[in-house]
C-alpha cells in the first residue's frame, strides 16, 4: 500500500466510526480506484450501506469482500453475518440461508449465530432445523430471550404445550418485559388447562395464566391484553374481574370482535 492509499485508508475507517456512512463509502471507493482488489474497502462499503439500511446495495460489495477473502483462505465472519441479514431484510430467506449455516459452522459457540439460523429455518419452514438451532442458542445463552420464544412457538405450532409452556417460563424469566413472550405463555396455559382432566392441575394452570396477562397487562394495556386477562379471569372463576377486564377491552376495541362479545357474555351469565 502506497503511503496515499494509507492515509485515504485511515480516513474512510474514521468516517465509518463517527456514522458518516456515505461520505465513508465516497472514501473508500478512493482506495478502490488505486487497489481494487483491497477487500476490506470492498467489506466497509457493504457494511456502510447496510447501516443505511440500503440491503440491496449492501449485498455485491460484501460478497466482492468475502470472494477476495476466500482467495487468501480468510474466512471473516463479519462477512457472513452482514451478507445473512441482508439478504433476511430483504425476507430472501434461502438466500440467507447459506450465510447463516456457514457462520454457525465456523462460530459454533455464539449464541446469535444459531438464533439467527433458527429464525430462517422458521421463516422456510423448516420446523424441526429451527427448534434445533434455538435450542443450541439458549443453551449457548440461557439469558437469549428471543430464542426461548421462538422455540416456545415452534412447540405450541406443533401442539406441544408443555414444552412451549417451558420454553416461554424460561424466555419470560430471561427478559421479563418480553410482551410477546407473556403473550403466548397465557394462551399455552389457557389450553394446557383446557386440557388437563385433573381439576387441581388445570386450575393451577389457569392461576398462572391470570398471574402472566396481568403481567402483560400492566406493561402494555390494549384490547389484546385486556382480553387475554379476562379471558384468563373465566376459567379461573373470577367473574366479576373477567366482566370488568372484557368490558374494559370492549372499550378500546376497534372494532370489537365477535368473540370479544361472546366471552363478555359468559361473566354476565
Amino acid at each position: 500500500a502506497t503511503p496515499f492509499i494509507k492515509f485515504d485508508w485511515e480516513r474512510a475507517v474514521s468516517l465509518y466510526k463517527q456514522g458518516q456512512f456515505r461520505e465513508a463509502i465516497a472514501e473508500f471507493r478512493k482506495v478502490l480506484e488505486e487497489a481494487p482488489d483491497h477487500p476490506d474497502s470492498w467489506k466497509f462499503i457493504g457494511l456502510s450501506y447496510y447501516q443505511l439500511k440500503d440491503y440491496k446495495s449492501a449485498i455485491q460489495p460484501l460478497e466482492k469482500a468475502l470472494e477476495l477473502k476466500r482467495k487468501d483462505n480468510r474466512n471473516d465472519p463479519d462477512l457472513y453475518r452482514a451478507l445473512g441479514q441482508s439478504h433476511m431484510l430483504l425476507k430472501d430467506y434461502d438466500k440467507a440461508l447459506p450465510y447463516f449455516e456457514t457462520l454457525a459452522r465456523i462460530q459454533m459457540n455464539v449464541a446469535a449465530n444459531f438464533y439467527l439460523l433458527g429464525v430462517t429455518y422458521s421463516n422456510l419452514n423448516r420446523a424441526e432445523a429451527a427448534s434445533e438451532a434455538f435450542q443450541k442458542a439458549v443453551k449457548l445463552d440461557p439469558k437469549d430471550g428471543d430464542s426461548w420464544y421462538y422455540l416456545g412457538v415452534a412447540h405450541f405450532r406443533a401442539g406441544r404445550l408443555n414444552e412451549a409452556i417451558a420454553a416461554l417460563r424460561s424466555g419470560a424469566a430471561a427478559d421479563p418485559a418480553n410482551v410477546e413472550t407473556l403473550g403466548l405463555l397465557a394462551e399455552s396455559l389457557l389450553r394446557q388447562g383446557a386440557n388437563e382432566s385433573d381439576e387441581k392441575k388445570a386450575n393451577s394452570y389457569f392461576e398462572e395464566a391470570t398471574r402472566v396477562a396481568t403481567s402483560l397487562k400492566n406493561i402494555r394495556e390494549d384490547a389484546a391484553s385486556l382480553e387475554l386477562l379476562g379471558r384468563a379471569f373465566l376459567p379461573a372463576k373470577k367473574y366479576t374481574n373477567a366482566e370488568m377486564t372484557l368490558s374494559r377491552a370492549l372499550e378500546v376495541s376497534k372494532p370489537p370482535s365477535a368473540t370479544l362479545y361472546f366471552n363478555l357474555g359468559f361473566p354476565h351469565a
